[in-house]
């Protein structure tokens, strides 16, 4: 489970590329909104918290993260949240946002279909007992699919960066690479 989070995380990473590929400095600029929102709306969120659970609005600790937001505000006038499926349409990998939200599905978000990996039930004397076991249920077709999905993730940010970077002089042999890869019918995993 923590490997096909970790490869959710690397085609997050190539939709982003992919955005930065199709549109440069611009999208750059949409980064840094980014950040400056989610930072933002964290830091109204522990304010938030802080009041709740008793910090009162006038501790050092408020009077120091409300100066942080307001200056953030500042810096930062116009905020953006940036949305994968919205990023995605925008890069040249744009079919890699399938894989992106499978693996957010199964892998990084609580839900039933990552909880079913961890459940096992029985019928005893007419009740069904649910046992929860620590280790989930991987089948091996799925270990290999995640090795596979890895991989692939992984030459998209490598032919991404070097198209970034206006090629370089191992282009040839990552283009090799990606052939033999894709002609030993390896480009589609489940």
């Amino acid at each position: 489970m923590e490997a096909r989070t970790l490869v959710r995380c690397l085609y997050e990473n190539l939709l982003w590329m992919g955005a930065l590929r199709e549109r440069g400095p611009v999208f750059v600029e949409d980064m840094i909104a980014d950040e400056a929102f989610n930072r933002k709306a964290l830091g109204e969120l522990a304010l938030k918290m802080s009041s709740k659970h008793g910090v009162g609005v006038g501790r050092a600790e408020s009077l120091t993260l409300r100066g942080i937001i307001k200056e953030m505000g500042k810096q930062f006038p116009k905020t953006k949240k940036l949305h994968a499926n919205k990023t995605a349409a925008e890069g040249a990998v744009e079919t890699a946002y399938v894989e992106y939200m499978r693996l957010s599905l199964d892998a990084v978000h609580c839900s039933v279909m990552a909880l079913g990996r961890h459940l096992s039930s029985e019928r005893a004397e007419g009740r069904v007992e649910l046992t929860v076991s620590i280790e989930a249920r991987t089948p091996p077709a799925e270990l290999l699919g995640t090795i596979l999905h890895a991989c692939r993730a992984l030459m998209g940010a490598a032919v991404g960066a070097n198209e970034l970077v206006g090629f370089t002089s191992e282009s040839g042999k990552l283009g090799a690479l990606v052939s033999e890869f894709e002609k030993n019918g390896w480009a589609r995993s489940d």
